[in-house]
Parts: C-alpha cells; sequence; structure tokens
C-alpha cells in the first residue's frame, strides 16, 4: 500500500476576548488533518490472486483464465484380465495291449502216432503227426500285432531225434501262426525249446500243431510208456489290438496341447481366480486310473495336478482351483501341456472285449479365468468406463460466471504399455452431449502418460455452467503383436477439465484485500490525544470492470481484528459497472465518490499510532445471462481518506 502523507491546516474560530475587567483567556481553534488510509489498483491479476477460486488464473499475455479439473473414477484392469471360457475334448486310447502273459497249453503223443511199426530194431525214418492242444480258457480270441511262441519238447520216445519241427495253426485253420525248430540232436530223456514271431494273426482258443521229425533209428522194446510231450505257450504275452480274454495289466501315456488364452497369446501369467474342470468317460471294459498332470501351470511350486478312477463304461469329474497358479509357457504362447497315464489292473481273469482302440475321453474345461497379470502379445480387449459422473465445483464467483472461448478436454492418465482408443459420450446437467473420441498414448518404461482428448462442442457461450458430468465410454487396446506385461493394478484414471481464455465473463466475484498498517505516528500529524473533535472518510472509486459491484473498508487497531471485530466499517456501497460496448467489453471506467461521518464514540482509534485498514470488494455482473467480458487492461483504482477535526489551543502548538 502507497501512502501518501498530507497535513492540511485549516483555522477556524480563532477568538480573541479582552472586554472590561474580564481576566484574559488563551485563544483556542479547530484545525482539520487530513490523513491517507489506503490507495489500491486492481487489475485482472489481484482478481486471479485475490477472488479465492482455484480454477481462476491469470496469464500475462492474456489476462484471466478458467482451469477446473473434475475428478472421474479411476478404470482398473482388475475384473478385465479374463479369459473366455473354454473346452478340449480330446480322449486317451488304450492303444496296444498285453495279454496271455504265461499261457501254456501241453499235450502228449504216444509213440504209437510217431512209429506204428514192430518193436526191435528201427530204421532211420522221417514222420509226421497232427495233434490238438487242449484248449485255453483265459481268452476267446486275439488280434497279435506281435508276440513270441516257445515251443517246449520233452523226448521220451526212446529213439533219438536230430530234427524236429511244429507247425501250430488254430484248429479247422490251414494258416499257420508260427513255426518253431527245435535243435537236435534231441536224445531220449531230453528236453529242448524252440521259439518262433508271430506277426498280424488272429488266435483262437483252440490250437493244433503239425509235428515234423526226423530220427536216425534206434531199438524200441515196448511202446507202451514211450511219448513226445509238447507244450505251447507265451511266456510274454502277446501285443494285441483287440481281445476277448483275460486282460493284463494296461498302462497308457498320452500327452496333449491345448490352447486356452484366447485372443491373448500369453508367455506367462499369474491366475487371480478360475478352474480347470475334467469329464472322463470311461468307453473301456477295462476299470482305469488316471493320473494328470499340468506341467506348464504351477500352484505352490509344484505342477497342478490330480488322479482319477473311472469304472468300465463310467464317467467322474475332477476340478482343480487357479487361484494363485502361475502359467510359464514351455511349448508355445498360451499351450498347456496336459500328460495323462492311464493305469488298468486288467480284467481280473474276466473275459472282456478290449480294443486298441478303446479310450476314456475326456472334456478338459477352464471358466471363471481372470489374472493377476499376464505377459505376452494382447490380444484386442475393450474395457468399459461405465457412467463415470462427477461434479464441477465452479466455486463462489464462478458458479454464475459464462465462458465464451471455452473448451472440454477429458484427460486420460494410462499405465498401459500399450496405446487404446476411447470412444463414448460426455453429458453435463446442462445438456450437452457431446462425443468423446480419441487415442491414448501408451505408457513408456513404467512410466504412466497423459493424454488430452479434446472434445469438439462448437457452442458459445457457455452459460449456465454445468454443475455436474458423466462420461460414458469405451476403451480398447491390444491386437498387436507387440509383448507386454500388464496386471490387474494398471488403469485408465480419467479426469474432466473445463478452461476458458480471456473472454470470460464474471458475476459475483468476491476480492478480499490483504490488511495494511497505517503509520500515523508521523511528526506531520502531533499529538492527537483528548483532541479530536470528529473525522469524516471519504472514499473514490474508479471502475474500468465491465462489473457493477459492492465496495466496504474496515477500520481496527490491531491486524487481528480488522477483518473479523473492526472498529469502524464502511459499506458496502454500490459500485456502477464501467461503460460498456455492445460486446459487453469495457470502453470507459466510472468514478464514484463516498462519504462517511465517524461516530462521536469510535473517533478515539485516530489517536492510536498505528491502525489496520482492508477492503472486500464483490464485482456482480449483469445478470440474466448478459455478457460483461473482462479484458486484460481492465482495472479498478480506489482511494480512502480520513479528515480529522483536532481542537487546539490552551497553550497547544502543532
Amino acid at each position: 500500500m502507497a501512502i501518501a502523507c498530507v497535513c492540511l491546516f485549516v483555522l477556524t474560530d480563532l477568538g480573541f476576548s479582552g472586554c472590561g475587567l474580564e481576566s484574559p483567556q488563551s485563544p483556542h481553534w479547530t484545525v482539520t488533518l487530513a490523513v491517507p488510509l489506503a490507495s489500491r489498483r486492481i487489475d485482472t491479476e489481484y482478481i486471479a490472486r485475490h477472488a479465492g477460486i482455484d480454477a481462476l488464473t491469470w496469464q500475462a499475455d492474456s489476462g484471466l483464465a478458467v482451469y477446473i479439473k473434475a475428478p472421474l473414477d479411476t478404470v482398473r484392469l482388475a475384473g478385465h484380465l479374463t479369459l473366455e471360457d473354454g473346452t478340449r475334448t480330446s480322449q486317451v486310447t488304450l492303444g496296444d495291449f498285453t495279454l496271455g502273459i504265461g499261457l501254456q497249453s501241453e499235450s502228449t503223443l504216444p509213440l504209437s502216432d510217431l512209429y506204428s511199426g514192430p518193436s526191435g530194431f528201427v530204421a532211420a525214418f522221417s514222420g509226421e503227426a497232427n495233434h490238438e492242444l487242449p484248449p485255453v480258457t483265459t481268452f476267446d480270441s486275439i488280434d497279435v500285432i506281435s508276440g513270441t511262441v516257445r515251443v517246449d519238447v520233452q523226448n521220451q520216445t526212446g529213439l533219438s531225434l536230430d530234427s524236429l519241427q511244429i507247425v501250430l495253426r488254430n484248429v479247422g485253420s490251414p494258416a499257420a501262426f508260427a513255426t518253431v525248430a527245435i535243435p537236435g540232436p534231441l536224445q531220449s530223456g531230453d528236453a529242448a525249446h524252440g521259439t518262433a514271431p508271430m506277426v498280424g494273426t488272429v488266435l483262437t482258443p483252440n490250437w493244433e500243431f503239425e509235428l515234423h521229425f526226423h530220427t536216425p533209428g534206434g531199438t524200441i522194446l515196448t511202446a507202451a510208456d514211450k511219448r513226445l510231450v509238447v507244450a505251447a505257450s507265451l511266456p510274454e504275452g502277446v501285443r494285441a489290438s483287440r481281445a476277448r480274454g483275460a486282460i493284463d495289466p494296461i498302462l497308457s501315456v498320452r500327452s496333449d496341447t491345448i490352447t486356452f488364452g484366447g485372443h491373448h497369446l500369453l508367455q506367462g501369467a499369474e491366475f487371480r481366480r478360475g478352474q480347470i474342470a475334467i469329464n472322463w468317460t470311461n468307453h473301456s471294459a477295462l476299470p482305469l486310473t488316471l493320473a494328470w498332470t499340468l506341467p506348464d501351470v504351477v500352484s505352490g511350486g509344484e505342477p497342478i495336478s490330480g488322479s482319477s478312477t473311472v469304472e468300465p463304461y463310467g464317467s467322474t469329474h475332477a476340478t482343480a482351483e487357479l487361484e494363485g497358479a502361475l502359467y510359464q509357457a514351455s511349448i508355445g504362447p498360451s499351450a498347456l501341456r496336459f500328460d495323462v497315464t492311464a493305469s488298468s489292473p486288467g480284467s481280473g481273469g474276466q473275459i472282456v472285449n478290449v480294443a486298441a482302440g478303446d479310450d476314456v475321453g475326456y472334456d478338459l474345461g477352464w471358466s471363471g479365468v481372470e489374472l493377476t497379470s499376464l505377459h505376452g502379445s494382447v490380444g484386442q480387449t475393450t474395457v468399459s468406463t461405465g457412467v463415470q459422473s462427477a461434479h464441477i465445483n465452479w466455486e463462489n464467483g464462478l458458479d454464475s460466471a459464462g465462458l465464451d472461448d471455452w473448451g472440454l478436454t477429458l484427460q486420460v492418465t494410462s499405465s498401459i504399455g500399450l496405446s487404446a482408443t476411447m470412444s463414448g459420450r460426455l453429458r453435463t446437467n446442462t445438456g450437452l452431449d457431446l462425443p468423446v473420441n480419441g487415442t491414448i498414448s501408451a505408457a513408456t518404461t513404467g512410466q504412466p502418460t497423459v493424454t488430452d482428448i479434446a472434445i469438439p462442442h462448437g457452442i458459445a457461450p457457455l452459460h449456465p455452467l454445468p454443475s455436474s458430468m458423466t462420461v460414458d465410454a469405451q476403451i480398447t487396446f491390444g491386437g498387436s503383436p507387440t509383448s507386454v506385461t500388464l496386471g490387474a493394478g494398471d488403469y485408465f484414471a480419467l479426469t474432466g477439465i473445463a478452461s476458458a481464455g480471456p473472454n470470460l465473463y464474471l458475476d459475483g466475484v468476491t476480492l478480499n484485500g490483504t490488511p495494511e498498517m497505517i503509520d500515523l505516528n508521523s511528526q506531520d500529524y502531533r499529538d492527537r490525544t483528548g483532541r479530536l473533535a470528529g473525522a469524516r472518510i471519504t472514499i473514490v472509486v474508479s471502475n474500468r470492470f465491465p462489473l457493477g459491484g459492492t465496495f466496504a473498508i474496515r477500520l481496527a487497531a490491531d491486524s487481528g481484528s480488522v477483518d473479523t471485530a473492526p472498529t469502524l466499517e464502511f459499506g458496502p456501497v454500490t459500485l456502477a459497472s464501467a461503460a460498456t460496448d455492445g460486446s459487453g467489453h469495457a470502453v470507459a471506467p466510472v468514478t464514484s465518490t463516498f462519504e462517511f461521518e465517524v461516530a462521536e464514540d469510535k473517533i478515539a482509534l485516530f489517536e492510536h499510532e498505528r491502525i489496520w485498514a482492508n477492503e472486500t470488494i464483490t464485482l456482480l455482473g449483469p445478470g440474466q445471462g448478459q455478457p460483461a467480458r473482462i479484458s486484460l487492461d481492465d482495472e479498478m483504482q480506489w482511494t480512502a481518506a480520513a479528515r480529522l477535526d483536532l481542537k487546539m489551543g490552551d497553550g497547544s502548538t502543532m
């Protein structure tokens, strides 16, 4: 505050008395003292600094401006990092299997079947014989893929056999399923065996053999106890593609690949929730135990796994929770390896039908899968903001203002390392319904980016100002091969921004000044104690704002009470608006002068060495939606001065 000190002497009522015999008296008179109280210039910068309105700013090149934010909700990816429900249908076939392990059929040929001549010396001869083996009871038929048949021979004929060949066939079949040569010579009383492969044949339970032999001869005294014992067996069973029989234990292993990521190509992920469900259906006559593992999905440090038992031609169900599990691709993006071991103890001696093509089918499904995080190429994903609402707090003084050069912006802060597109609508309680379309920049090196999406409107002026706004939009990202890491905490934070340049008009802006001290201890004012006879306050206001208003000034003996409990308060008085042109801009200032008489009981305030002054100015627009546009060179100047009447005389001096 600039304070100028002016001292004016006005002598009034100067009296001399000297009449008759009366004693002479000292002269007395009244002096009027002019005391400047305050002087201030208020411009657009002052309005911005003292209006107490956060949204009101001042720019050196353009003057007043408005910038107000209306925070909306933050849209987080939690709940949006989901995978489509899916099912993989496949089966584990039993494949070729083994049966007949240890199977054996033994028969005895009397010597009479081999030699029909007289006893005594027997010359060398060759012979052959046909004989049926006892029926096998552990199967009805076997489609043999491969196997080995063993023939054991015990020579109890009394003759040496130097060659022996046995041709095996099913009874009634001309085709042999194996031909076994027994190495010779085979002395009487000795035993020997031979083996032969079986490939692509069908076995029935009734076998016969054709025996071809040669003997160098010998002596036979009696044939009563002479014989040849032949046993055919399957010591290791046979590999079969189909059988009706007593099935030995079976083991089948399968590894399947399941693609589960939907439109994402995941290299890794952490599951927030979800479930794996497996429905098993046994299409075989064997009981099965199914041990399964998902080696690419680890929970608690171990791959997710399980085991189920399913009865012949039965079904069963298994589930596994994915919460907290980790996925790490090992065979390709979004690919799960599913390892299954199907085992069976066999048919337990019962005759059943089994084929290599018999299987246990499964439906492996995943549902309700939500991810805490993912790493990989994200498929096109759309996130809805929902209807986001925000209150626009224009504050006292701007709530009835109007904006000419105004704009609306939706500010989007993104922590997602992918660019995104936004499409939606912005609506206000005043009826605005505007499109919101733009591209959101990708976050870089882990730092969120801020994108301002300008909202076209083509409307001017904006009056009345909206007090609330809603945004309802869709945000779409992904669909490119770019590999990123996303988490449930990643977000799009939305903020609505209203702004206006210098062509705004105001209504009801209150400006509270800063208390300032007035020094009355100057020698120009001398001693005032007990001499104040009266006081008047003069206020002169020159207003070049296109706004009328009110003005009030307060005086007190200390700074602490000048605003809360002033000794003197003058006003508020009404200020006239500057003259304006047709567009609402001020063209000429208007000067107003106000005089106030100080009450007698308040005059003592001016006896203090220092007093404090402060003012309050309220600028009121023309109302009714009429513009009063503030320009950079608009201003208001005002001064306040006190005229103090001091009683002089009785030896007093100035």
